[in-house]
């Protein structure tokens, strides 16, 4: 978004040379139907029940979260599934970037649509954000674009478009423990955002992963369509950790294209959890 609207440069020196340095202007979580908010990974290791539900969910309430975080015990009840999001199939011609046209016969590929199962009215989604003080005006500004051009892929065929209902909201609730005492209540995060751990992050914890395969835009100019496979952390794992920073993950390299670059955000925004070791 930075780069199409105000050059590589702006992106470059704006952004990524403070990522790289190691002070993001901003770290972002996923975004969360309603306002819900992940399991942490460890919590499901004290939970009782049938496993396929547990399995399936993802979600807790504001108010089971913040339990989770102070280290109390969840039930299944607190354990909320994704049904609230409706996942649909579609198949897409392939294009070849130098001529675009179709390929041959039979190349076809599916894509997953994701919607809300609410009413438009009643649906959105929630972004937690770590900003910078003299970044949050900035910030504002950037989301703004975003939402008047939408999101993903698909934003020509009217897929992606969204409505910013709000403006920034306090949620220094996600950090109440913080200023907990004594010191070892505070020992652990867990993390909101799908991310990629840097190599100074801690490694004892537990978390889901998967495989990423991204694709790089057209924007570049080359044939080569797909980013390497990237090793990714969903939201809700969670670490051993006093780091007080407030995010985890950093900045990678994922191409190049000829002398230029191709560089990711991969951070991950970080919130105290209670760690208790998992036996």
């Amino acid at each position: 978004m930075v780069s199409r609207f105000d050059g590589a440069d702006t992106l470059r020196e704006e952004i990524l040379r403070e990522c790289e340095a190691g002070r993001p202007l901003f770290v972002l979580s996923d975004a969360f139907p309603l306002d819900y908010l992940p399991v942490p990974e460890i919590a499901r290791f004290s939970l009782k029940g049938e496993s396929k539900k547990l399995k399936r969910a993802s979600l807790l309430t504001r108010g089971s979260f913040l339990r989770s975080q102070r280290g109390e015990a969840l039930s299944g009840e607190d354990l909320l599934s994704d049904e609230i999001i409706c996942r649909t199939s579609h198949l897409h011609n392939t294009l070849d970037r130098r001529s675009d046209t179709t390929g041959a016969a039979g190349s076809l590929f599916s894509v997953t649509d994701s919607f809300g199962a609410l009413p438009e009215e009643e649906f959105f989604l929630s972004i937690y954000a770590r900003v910078r003080d003299d970044y949050v005006e900035r910030l504002r500004e950037l989301f703004g674009r975003l939402a008047q051009n939408g999101f993903g892929a698909d934003i020509s065929t009217g897929k992606g478009q969204f409505e910013i209902i709000s403006d920034f909201e306090d949620a220094s609730w996600l950090d109440e423990l913080c200023n907990s005492d004594p010191v070892e209540e505070r020992k652990g995060v867990v993390v909101l955002s799908t991310f990629q751990p840097a190599g100074s992050d801690p490694v004892d914890g537990v978390w889901e992963s998967f495989v990423k395969f991204g694709k790089i835009a057209p924007d570049f100019g080359t044939d080569q369509v797909f980013k390497p496979p990237m090793l990714m952390f969903r939201p809700g794992a969670c670490f051993n950790t006093n780091s007080a920073k407030g995010f985890l993950g950093g900045i990678v390299t994922v191409s190049r294209v000829g002398t230029t670059e191709i560089k990711q955000l991969c951070y991950g925004l970080a919130v105290p959890h209670v760690w208790k070791e998992v036996v």
